[in-house]
């Protein structure tokens, strides 16, 4: 057959090729226009559930309903508020504002009186000698921060006239910002009060404060970064606390006064609230990534921006479903579990799920960093215990000449009861 006798055919072929890739088109679009359809239906059901249990899905109602009543410390202060330029982001209470201080000291309750001497002496940059007594050092350290004494009087006046941290300046940094702020500020104050103290000052406002800050990030800060810096706030005030009772010339009088601010850490409850905020931030990220808006959690990366919109409704969907039946649904046997088991439960459910790729390699991430804040806050919570036990346990000693035979003898003397095993 000549090539003339075949086009009919070839063309045939060709128009019924193009319809069939045309349909292929027609049908992957309208499969992923079904696919966000059903993504987006599932949404709005997990926001209805949220909804009933109390569980905010959006981050300006719960600023809204978490930002609390009256001053707010990052809003409210003019004072304080020139303390920071908001254009370099400069930190007053930074270490690099001290030039005779080279660095803040690490203290722990497990030194001695020589070696805590040594330690603040090396944190000079110009060294004391040897010879120099802990009062001489503890002189020289106050020397070190006066440059910004009136600074950290600033902030301590803030701290204790506020009664949260302000949810304009948390909602344009996605709750993040602050908390090297407070951290830097903090870890200034402990310095000053373990000096003052050994010094004779009996004023404990320096660490009244630091726990009033810890309190905030607590109670506003909501993000494991903050919880995890008002963790190592506490962990560090009672660790001056205690090196402040064990050091010399210190009273029982003035030991109570101390031993009375020692921090206590709920590690259930805190873990519980940094969650609905970490579910709130991711959530929103995906969010505004399928409404091609900006986000302050995403910085100048954004890696997800060139992903399908199907996927990315995909994935807000399948994240929102999981940490929803996973962490706050009351039906849901991570509830009941102890923190613990909460991670181990949290991988597998992952693993067994049917989510896509990019749903499950979110999930894992977020579950990573989960795992870790678990882990720390159980630990933080066992070393302020311990500490706190073992500092009645040293009142005890000074008051009746002997150790107690088992825990319940500080009972009610010093405790109206043990911490939960």
């Amino acid at each position: 057959m000549s090539l003339q006798s075949y086009r009919p055919l070839i063309w045939a072929s060709s128009i019924l090729l193009f319809c069939i890739l045309l349909g292929g088109i027609f049908y992957v679009k309208h499969d992923r226009e079904l696919r966000v359809k059903a993504a987006q239906a599932r949404w709005v059901n997990i926001q209805k559930k949220a909804a009933a249990s109390g569980i905010h899905t959006n981050v300006d109602s719960y600023i809204e309903a978490t930002s609390g009543n009256g001053p707010s410390l990052f809003n409210d202060f003019p004072a304080l508020n020139d303390l920071f330029d908001p254009v370099i982001n400069v930190n007053p209470f930074s270490i690099d504002k001290l030039p005779d201080l080279k660095e803040i000291p690490t203290i722990t309750a497990a030194m001695s009186q020589l070696e805590r001497s040594k330690k603040l002496r090396e944190s000079l940059t110009t060294p004391l000698p040897e010879s120099a007594s802990e009062q001489e050092v503890c002189q020289a350290v106050l020397n070190a921060l006066s440059p910004i004494s009136e600074e950290l009087d600033q902030w301590k006046s803030a701290v204790f006239s506020s009664n949260n941290l302000g949810a304009k300046y948390f909602k344009e940094h996605l709750f993040y910002t602050p908390v090297r702020v407070v951290r830097d500020a903090s870890d200034l104050l402990l310095l000053r009060s373990l000096c003052t103290w050994h010094l004779g000052n009996t004023d404990s406002s320096d660490i009244r404060c630091v726990l009033k800050s810890s309190d905030l990030l607590y109670d506003y800060g909501h993000t494991f970064i903050s919880l995890s810096v008002a963790i190592a706030l506490d962990l560090t005030t009672s660790s001056t606390i205690y090196t402040i009772i064990h050091g010399p010339g210190i009273t029982s009088e003035k030991s109570k006064q101390l031993v009375s601010l020692m921090p206590t850490f709920d590690a259930k409850t805190a873990i519980n609230s940094a969650l609905q905020t970490e579910y709130i931030v991711q959530v929103s990220y995906l969010t505004s990534l399928a409404e091609n808006t900006k986000h302050p959690l995403s910085g100048n990366k954004e890696p997800l921006r060139d992903e399908p919109i199907y996927l990315l409704e995909e994935a807000r969907a399948d994240i929102a479903e999981f940490q929803f039946d996973t962490y706050f649904d009351p039906r849901s046997v991570t509830i009941k579990s102890t923190l613990a088991q909460k991670s181990d439960i949290i991988f597998s459910r992952i693993a067994s799920s049917g989510y896509g790729e990019i749903s499950k390699e979110l999930l894992y991430s977020l579950s990573i960093g989960i795992d870790y804040y678990l882990s720390n806050a159980l630990k933080a919570q066992l070393q302020l215990d311990s500490a706190k036990l073992s500092t009645y346990v040293t009142l005890y000693h000074r008051k009746h000449g002997h150790f107690p035979e088992n825990l319940n003898l500080l009972i009610p003397e010093f405790l109206s009861k043990l911490p939960p095993p």
